[in-house]
């Protein structure tokens, strides 16, 4: 199984001025954004980084994004990761004489699970089709996520916040200071979050 990621999320998970509000960053003389805003950008993408897609801890999509599901054949069922699912656009293989095709939506079935992983099913009275022995010879395309940031639940967005705050105040290692891997509260925020 290979997981590839062909479509980025786009904007922020939580807004620029609520992590300044957030960190209690001065703006003086009526400036929209801090002189270390750069850095303070940086710091979210890092916090976001953590959490969201294949290698964050949630195991989860925040933003909407698109990503590609490669499997050497058809199982069972088919577990799409990174919950919510959005969409399941297309389902390509390779037949057994090696040539590319797209299974058409009616042969499947997409079944919700809420805050966990959807399946892909055959569709009543369908079955899989066979593919060529084969490296990743099924691709799912599927889009996830919440949708945009106003979509994200209240909890991570706190979480992120706090990672942020935390590394914020600590941008400097110091020698016998003891370093957290999470500011205190995030792990209880997220826990109802991940997945798996």
């Amino acid at each position: 199984m290979a997981l590839v990621r062909t479509e980025e999320p786009s904007g922020d998970v939580v807004a620029a001025t609520d992590l300044y509000a957030h960190l209690r960053v001065d703006l003086i003389g009526g400036a929209t954004a801090p002189d270390d805003a750069n850095d303070i950008a940086a710091l979210q993408d890092s916090a976001v980084g953590y959490l969201d897609g294949a290698s964050g801890i949630l195991n989860r999509a925040l933003l909407t994004q698109k990503w590609e599901l490669r499997l050497d054949r058809f199982g069972p069922c088919i577990e799409i990761p990174l919950p919510p699912l959005q969409s399941v656009d297309e389902i390509r293989y390779i037949d057994t004489a090696g040539a590319e095709q797209t299974l058409p939506p009616v042969d499947y079935r997409v079944i919700e699970n809420g805050e966990m992983p959807a399946e892909v099913v055959p569709a009543y009275g369908a079955s899989w089709p066979s593919v060529l022995s084969t490296l990743q010879a099924v691709t799912v395309v599927f889009t996830c996520g919440y949708g945009d940031a106003a979509d994200i639940p209240a909890p991570i967005k706190q979480a992120i916040k706090l990672m942020v705050g935390e590394w914020y105040s600590k941008r400097e290692a110091t020698v016998g200071q003891p370093v957290n891997e999470l500011p205190l509260g995030v792990g209880a925020l997220l826990a109802s979050f991940r997945v798996g």
